[in-house]
Order: structure tokens, then C-alpha cells, then sequence
């Protein structure tokens, strides 16, 4: 069974997985070829990132199944103040105002300085939009409280993994808040058996793509993510930085994202030839998420 997307035959070599999972990886695809002739004119890519993720912390207080961490935990690293001040000056000096994540494939609220980031992200980046994916079992209200205080507007969603009793417990905290803040949370009931995308081949309880073939990913187009050690790595499936592209305390972002290397690291990927490289030839992410400058609209 083929299915036709960026300029190949993508065929579907598990047909066991559920409707929605299947679902999802279409419409992944769709989405890519809808764009493809958008992104065209963009092949080099874009001046500047529109996301950006920025590991604060490797560690986790879960063992999900479907994540690296369950079996295969990176020792605890914590990115320093300075570090954090050092990204957030170099992009007030590029005016940016997209999209920071302080959360890769970590819970940031383990970084006992969060709060202190997000706070200086909010003063000099007023207009970007802060992001938190969490489980939420470490927010209390005292975190509560600096989150409130935050003027920058932000997104926490929370995965409650513990069968709803981490929601009713969040839901009671929140209550005391008014109602602008509260919509700020995004509560979602999740579960350990999900299946969710390989994180290039690091997923341990899915290590395999479930289509073969070579397709494009758009992902390094508009997203860039910053390790706990300020390397600048391929994505958000880098698990291990095996593929850094430099470092911002030895380079400057916007170099390191214009850089020749991660060019033509573009080039191949919107090519369709993934299975060169190494990483993205183990994973069967399609760029969900993308921006309003490549589609053109605000619910792409």
C-alpha cells in the first residue's frame, strides 16, 4: 500500500496500528506535500527560526515507555543562568518574537531555576510566546504563583499520565485563579500505552519506522533546539546530540542556523533523502506543528 508524499512512495509496513495513529501519520504527510511548493521558494530556509527549544535540564521525573528516558536516562545536566541569559541576549539583539520551549525530551519544572528563566525570558522577550510540556506532578502553588506573575503569555500543557489524578489535583490549585490564567493550561489525560513517533530510533518501546521509504521533513526549517551544554542540535529527536551544528558559546545563533552545514542538512531532507542521514533515517517524524509563515494560515 503506497501513499505519495514529498516525491516518493511512502508505503505503510505496520497496518496494525490504530485508526488515529494511522491517522496522524497521513495527515503528516498531507501536510508536507501542501507545502512543499511554499517551501520551494524557501529551500535554503528561513533566515530565523520560528521555534525554539531549549533543553534547560536532561533530567525527568518519569519513566515513560514511550520516551529514551525509560531505559536509556542521560546523566542529570542543568544549564546554567548564564547560559540561559547568553541565548536570551542574542535574540533580543535578532528581535525575535516566535515560540521558546524550555522543555526537549526533559520536565523542565526539574530545573530548580525555571521560574527564574521564564521570568527573564518575559522581561526582555515580551513578545514571544513561552512554552511548558510537563507532567505536571512537580507544579505546586508556589510554581503556580511564579507562573501567574509572568506577563509574556505562555502555553503549559500538562500530561497527566497517573489516570487523572494529577488533573483533579492541578484543577483544584487553579481554581483559586482567574479565569485568563486558567486558560493558559492545557490538561490532557494521556497513557503509557500510547504510540507516539520512533525520537529517531531512541524510543524504546518503538525503535522502527512504521513506513519505509525516503520522505522530507520540515522540521529544521523553522525549529531550532539547544542541548543542556549549549550545542545546537538537529532537532528535537537528538536525544544524545549526536548531531550539533555548533555551539552558542562558541558561536552565534543566527551563524550556526545560516551555517553552510545545516543548509545543506535542509537541502537533503527537503529532498527526500532522509535515509543519509543517520538519525532521521530511524525516525518517522513529519514535521508536525508547522508555522504561519510556511502555510500561510494560523491553524496549520
Amino acid at each position: 500500500m503506497g501513499f505519495w508524499g514529498g516525491g516518493k512512495t511512502l508505503k505503510i509496513a505496520d497496518l496494525e496500528q490504530g485508526p488515529m495513529d494511522l491517522w496522524r501519520r497521513l495527515r503528516d504527510m498531507y501536510r508536507n506535500a501542501r507545502v512543499r511548493r511554499k517551501v520551494a521558494e524557501h529551500v535554503e530556509g528561513s533566515d530565523l527560526f520560528y521555534k525554539l527549544g531549549i533543553e534547560i535540564t536532561s533530567a525527568c521525573n518519569y519513566r515513560c515507555p514511550f520516551c529514551p528516558q525509560s531505559k536509556s536516562a542521560r546523566p542529570e545536566a542543568y544549564m546554567s543562568f548564564s547560559s540561559v541569559s547568553l541565548i536570551v541576549e542574542q535574540l533580543v539583539a535578532l528581535r525575535y518574537a516566535g515560540e521558546i520551549s524550555l522543555s526537549v525530551t526533559n520536565e523542565p519544572f526539574c530545573h530548580p531555576r525555571c521560574l527564574e528563566f521564564a521570568g527573564l525570558i518575559s522581561k526582555k522577550l515580551p513578545k514571544c510566546n513561552l512554552r511548558f510540556n510537563s507532567n505536571g506532578s512537580l507544579i505546586d502553588k508556589i510554581i503556580l504563583d511564579g507562573l501567574h506573575g509572568i506577563s509574556t503569555p505562555f502555553i503549559a500543557q500538562i500530561n497527566d499520565y497517573t489516570g487523572g489524578r494529577e488533573l483533579s489535583r492541578l484543577g483544584g490549585l487553579l481554581s483559586g485563579y482567574d479565569a485568563e490564567f486558567q486558560s493558559r493550561f492545557i490538561l490532557k489525560r494521556r497513557s503509557f500505552g500510547e504510540r507516539l513517533s520512533t525520537r529517531g530510533g531512541a524510543a524504546q518501546s518503538r525503535r522502527r519506522r512504521d513506513y519505509f521509504g525516503d520522505f522530507d521533513c520540515l522540521l529544521p526549517y523553522f525549529r531550532m533546539d539547544i542541548g543542556t551544554d549549549g550545542s545546537v542540535i538537529l532537532c528535537c529527536a537528538d536525544y544524545r546530540y549526536q548531531m550539533a551544528f555548533g555551539n552558542i558559546h562558541t558561536a552565534a545563533l543566527k551563524d550556526i542556523w545560516n551555517s553552510e552545514e545545516f543548509r545543506e542538512l535542509r537541502r537533503t531532507l527537503f529532498r527526500g533523502k532522509r535515509r543519509s542521514v543517520s538519525l532521521c533515517s530511524r525516525c518517522d517524524m513529519a514535521a508536525p506543528g508547522l508555522p504561519q509563515w510556511l502555510t500561510g494560515s494560523s491553524s496549520a
